[in-house]
C-alpha cells in the first residue's frame, strides 16, 4: 500500500485562481503582503509533482533574496521522500526527476548564462525589482523545446507557463504594466498580442491573505509617501522614484491649431539599434498659454515595434522622411537641434553629414557637450511652473517619459540612462535650446530679410532724424 504524502499548504482565494487559471502568461501581485511568493513557490512544486521530468525555475534578483524568501522554507516543506535540494547547485529535485532550479539575477550578465535552459515554468519573485531586458529575456527560455512530447495531453495547452510575482515600482515595473495592467482589467482573460499567449493579471492585496501580521501596512510609515502608497494599496499608476514630475491634468493639452508666427524648432536624438526620437516644438506668444511655454506637437519615433528597439533606418531616409512631414503640412523650423553623437564618424561620414548632404533644406546644430545634470535641471524647472506641454497625440512621449525612474548611482542626473529614455532626451535638448521668434513681425522679418533692413532703416530715421550718416558733411547742423 501506497504511503500519502502531504504538504502544508492552504491556498487563499487569489493563490488559488493562480493554480486553477488557463492562462500561461501571468502578473500576480500589487500590495506587499499578497502571498506572492509562497504562491509561486507552491505553483512550481504542483507542477513539478504533476509531471514527471519538468524543469521548473524561480527567480529573485539577488541569492541572499532567494535564500531569505524561498531556499530556507522549501527545505521544511518538502518531506525527504518526494525530493532533496542541493545547496551547491540551489536545485531541489523530485524523486519524478522533475526539479526547481532556484536562480538569481542581480545583473543583465546573470541571466545570459541561463541561454540553453528550457524553462517549462517559470516564476519571477519581485518581478519589478529586475530589469526590463531581464524579465523580456526570460521569456525567451520559456518554451517546451522536445520535452512537449513527454508532457501528458491534458496539460499541454497549460505550458509552457510563466507567472510574475510583483509589487508596482522598479526597474520593470513598466515592462509589467505594459504587458499586462494596461492590456485588460484586473481578472480578465486576454490574448496577448506579442506573446500569443491566454493573459490574466491577478491584484493581491493585504486583505487578501488571512495568515499576514496583525498591523502590517502600519509598517510602511517610514517610507517616501510614493512608495508606501505602492507597496500598500499596489497602485501600478505611481511611478515609485519618478524621474520627470509630468502629470497628464498640468503637461498634457489635446491638440490645437499653432499661430503660423510662433517659433517653432526640432529636436532630435540618434539611435540606429536604438530608437530615434525627433520631436517638433512650438513656443507661445502668450495668446493661448502662457508666453515662454513649450508646446510638444509632433513626434517622431524609430523603432520596430519592440520596445526600446530601434528600426535600423539610414540617417539620410531619416532625414527624408522629417522633410516629408514638414512639407505635407507647410511648416518653416526656425532652427533643429541633434544629439552631439551624430557628428561622430568612422572611416565614413557622420549620422549628421549624411543627413544634411542628402537631404537639402535640412540644417542641424548640434547640442554641444551633454550635460546631463543641467539638461534635467531645466528639464524639471520646465515643468514646475509648468511650462512645458505635450499633446495628447504624443504617444511614444507619453508611453516612456512618465515613466522613467530615477538613476540610483547619480540622481543629480535625473533618470537612469539604461531605460527606454529616446523620448525624454530628445526633449530635453529642445528645452535646453533657446527661442528667437516670439511676434508675427519677426515671422515676416525671417521670411523676408530685405523688409527688416528697410524698416530699420525707417526707425532709425523716425528716431534719429539728426544723427549724421557715416561719409557725411561733420559740420552740417
Amino acid at each position: 500500500m501506497s504511503e500519502t504524502i502531504s504538504i502544508k499548504y492552504e491556498p487563499q482565494a487569489k493563490q488559488r485562481l493562480l493554480h486553477e487559471t488557463t492562462a500561461t502568461f501571468i502578473l500576480y501581485g500589487g500590495a506587499a503582503g499578497g502571498g506572492k511568493s509562497k504562491c509561486l513557490r507552491m505553483d512550481n512544486i504542483a507542477w513539478c509533482l504533476q509531471i514527471p521530468g519538468l524543469q521548473a525555475y524561480l527567480f529573485r534578483r539577488t541569492l541572499p533574496e532567494l535564500e531569505d524568501n524561498h531556499i530556507r522554507f522549501i527545505k521544511e516543506e518538502i518531506p525527504a521522500q518526494i525530493g532533496s535540494y542541493n545547496e551547491t547547485k540551489h536545485i531541489l529535485t523530485f524523486t519524478n526527476k522533475s526539479a526547481i532550479h532556484f536562480c538569481f539575477a542581480q545583473r543583465d550578465d546573470d541571466i545570459r548564462q541561463h541561454q540553453g535552459a528550457e524553462m517549462h515554468v517559470l516564476a519571477v519573485d519581485e518581478a519589478a525589482l529586475m530589469s526590463e531586458f531581464q524579465l523580456g529575456y526570460l521569456m525567451t527560455r520559456n518554451r517546451l523545446g522536445g520535452f512537449l512530447e513527454k508532457v501528458p495531453e491534458k496539460f499541454r495547452h497549460l505550458l509552457p507557463r510563466a507567472a510574475y510575482g510583483s509589487n508596482p515600482g522598479g526597474p520593470g515595473h513598466h515592462w509589467l504594466k505594459a504587458n499586462f495592467i494596461d492590456m485588460a482589467p484586473a481578472m480578465t482573460l486576454f490574448q496577448h498580442p506579442d506573446y500569443r499567449r491566454k493573459s490574466i493579471f491577478i491584484p493581491a492585496r493585504m486583505d487578501d491573505n488571512a495568515y499576514i501580521d496583525k498591523g502590517y501596512e502600519n509598517t510602511f510609515v517610514g517610507l517616501p509617501l510614493e512608495y508606501a502608497r505602492a507597496l500598500r494599496e499596489g497602485n501600478w499608476e505611481s511611478v515609485v522614484g519618478q524621474a520627470l514630475p509630468i502629470v497628464r491634468t498640468s503637461h498634457m493639452c489635446e491638440p490645437f491649431a499653432i499661430p503660423r508666427h510662433w517659433t517653432r524648432f526640432m529636436s532630435m536624438d540618434w539611435g540606429v539599434a536604438r530608437p530615434f526620437a525627433v520631436c517638433w516644438f512650438a513656443v507661445s506668444d502668450g495668446s493661448i498659454m502662457p508666453k515662454g511655454t513649450v508646446v510638444l506637437y509632433r513626434e517622431l519615433y524609430g523603432w520596430n515595434g519592440q520596445r526600446n528597439t530601434g528600426c535600423r533606418l539610414p540617417a539620410v531616409d531619416v532625414g527624408a522622411k522629417i522633410l516629408e512631414i514638414e512639407r505635407s503640412v507647410g511648416e518653416t523650423m526656425d532652427y533643429r537641434i541633434a544629439d552631439s553623437s551624430m557628428w561622430s564618424s568612422q572611416d565614413g561620414p557622420s549620422p549628421a553629414e549624411a543627413m544634411m548632404v542628402g537631404n537639402d533644406g535640412l540644417l542641424l546644430r548640434s547640442t554641444g557637450r551633454k550635460d546631463r545634470t543641467a539638461l534635467y535641471a531645466n528639464f524639471l524647472a520646465y515643468l514646475s511652473d509648468p511650462l512645458f506641454k505635450a499633446f495628447s497625440t504624443c504617444t511614444q512621449f507619453w508611453r516612456t517619459v512618465p515613466v522613467l525612474v530615477m538613476d540610483r548611482n547619480a540622481p543629480e542626473k535625473g533618470y537612469d540612462s539604461d531605460q527606454e529614455d529616446h523620448i525624454a532626451d530628445a526633449v530635453g535638448y529642445g528645452l535646453f535650446s533657446r527661442p528667437f521668434v516670439s511676434t508675427t513681425m519677426d515671422r515676416m522679418y525671417q521670411d523676408d530679410p530685405d523688409l527688416r533692413k528697410s524698416h530699420l532703416a525707417r526707425l532709425a530715421r523716425v528716431r534719429y532724424p539728426n544723427k549724421r550718416s557715416r561719409g557725411g558733411d561733420p559740420y552740417r547742423t
